[in-house]
């Protein structure tokens, strides 16, 4: 006698299709009649004795309630009960999509965070297991276009080499525990992520390619996991920044999560993404490339997606010339669980105000403040005062050291007054976190920082009475 199933496995999680439930549909066959039910892992039972068959082939489809984890339990007619899946969730899938800060090169150390029993990934070798860094071991993926060699052996080598490697930690596990802390609902990831990668290399023209493209891996991915997911996060942008598309980025993007919506069948899932953090040297790096790379940040800021929302990066620590450490990523991860979980929203520019005193004299310098208004956000703002990261430019982009002073206005504690001495000119602009390698620190109570902004023209100034 004896039971076999295919369609689940150890620690595999489920999206929920309900608030409250999900399905777990799975085959197998068995000699004589057989019955199944899902049990806590104290043999409680989460869902009655139901019949899957009478012997033979047969098919099977249970209706359980979000949580876990559970054991699917089968009992065959004249044996004892058996457990055919161990540690089953029911919750919520998300994607992790991007390049290298999304794989996550962090050091794997002992600061690495380490996953709640109630999360899972289904890693780049699309096998499921607890979450536990690292996630994205790329030459050990069944797709070429993750382990990129033809040569098997060479291959093995590399694969080999990959599994010892002291780096790996990213912010998938982070963001996965911050959901199950604020929700109460499970949640397993899928590890799609490759460093280095453009948006042309995700271009969703490739999917016929399959594993041997990334959007078709991505597919690969979801579909092992069932085809349904609650959301997607995403990292990317690097690439494209130094190699100067900054152009075209934001219509590549929405192409990009439209074509992913249309996959998965969801208009409206939920796309979260965050906006590039900070290099200091890499090859190719030139002072004419820092524009560059404020227009992908002022892209992501700006682009509609619909559904889903953005965080940024500008303002964490490094670990290498171009990768968040470790602690980085742990609250970067944090920063999307809150607004994938709604505990939070995205911090935006509502607006910006120049006002100019009359001058004393009519040879003296212009004294000015320019205040910005956030919308988003969770006062205080911190620091109150002294906060780094805003510059200004002229129109033909030469900075202007003449800020002196940036704080919380005392009277609106959703704005920043900054204070400067100089002669502003129509076509003079103000940006925060212009460049490779600002040094920016404005956050509100629940650790969201400003994004990046600007280059934007000064708003009209006006003249105080």
């Amino acid at each position: 006698m004896g039971v076999s199933i295919f369609g689940l496995v150890d620690h595999q999680v489920l999206q929920r299709d309900t608030a409250v439930s999900g399905r777990i549909a799975v085959a197998g066959s068995s000699e004589g009649a057989v019955r199944l039910r899902v049990v806590d892992p104290s043999g409680k039972p989460a869902t009655d004795w139901e019949e899957a068959g009478t012997g033979g082939p047969w098919k099977a489809e249970l209706v359980v309630p979000v949580g876990g984890p559970y054991d699917l339990m089968a009992e065959e007619e004249g044996a004892q009960p058996v457990a055919l899946a161990r540690s089953i969730l029911v919750g919520d899938l998300w994607v992790l999509a991007g390049q290298s800060n999304m794989q996550g090169v962090g050091i794997l150390g002992p600061e690495v965070e380490l996953p709640y029993a109630r999360t899972a990934v289904l890693d780049i070798t699309r096998r499921w297991r607890p979450a536990i860094d690292p996630l994205h071991r790329l030459y050990a993926s069944p797709d070429p276009v993750h382990n990129m060699n033809e040569d098997a052996e060479l291959r093995a080598q590399l694969a080999e080499a990959d599994a010892r490697s002291p780096l790996g930690a990213g912010l998938g596990v982070p963001f996965a525990n911050a959901m199950v802390a604020k929700t109460g609902v499970p949640v397993g990831l899928i590890a799609t992520a490759h460093g280095g990668t453009s948006l042309a290399q995700w271009s969703p023209e490739l999917k016929h390619e399959g594993g041997r493209s990334l959007f078709g891996s991505m597919l690969l991915g979801v579909d092992a996991a069932g085809g349904s997911v609650a959301g997607v996060l995403w990292y990317q942008g690097e690439s494209d920044a130094l190699e100067l598309a900054a152009e075209t980025f934001s219509e590549r993007l929405r192409a990009l999560v439209e074509a992913v919506r249309d996959e998965l069948r969801h208009p409206d899932l939920p796309f979260f993404h965050v906006q590039l953090g900070r290099v200091t040297h890499l090859p190719g790096l030139n002072r004419e490339g820092e524009g560059h790379w404020a227009s992908i940040r002022e892209a992501q800021r700006l682009v509609d997606l619909g559904p889903g929302g953005l965080v940024t990066a500008v303002d964490l620590p490094l670990s290498d010339p171009i990768h968040i450490s470790t602690r980085g990523l742990q609250r970067l991860g944090r920063r999307l669980a809150a607004v994938a979980s709604g505990s939070a929203a995205t911090v935006t520019v509502e607006n910006t105000e120049t006002t100019v005193p009359r001058r004393a004299a009519p040879d003296a310098p212009e004294a000015f403040e320019i205040r910005v208004r956030l919308a988003g956000i969770t006062p205080p703002l911190t620091p109150a005062e002294h906060m780094a990261g805003f510059t200004l430019r002229s129109a033909a982009g030469e900075e202007r050291p003449w800020i002196y002073s940036s704080v919380v206005d005392p009277t609106d504690p959703q704005a920043v007054i900054i204070s400067g001495l100089g002669n502003l000119e129509e076509g003079d602009t103000i940006s925060y976190g212009y460049g490779f390698d600002p040094y920016c620190n404005l956050v509100d109570a629940n650790d969201m920082a400003m994004p990046a902004f600007g280059p934007l023209v000064l708003a009209p100034i006006r003249l105080d009475a």
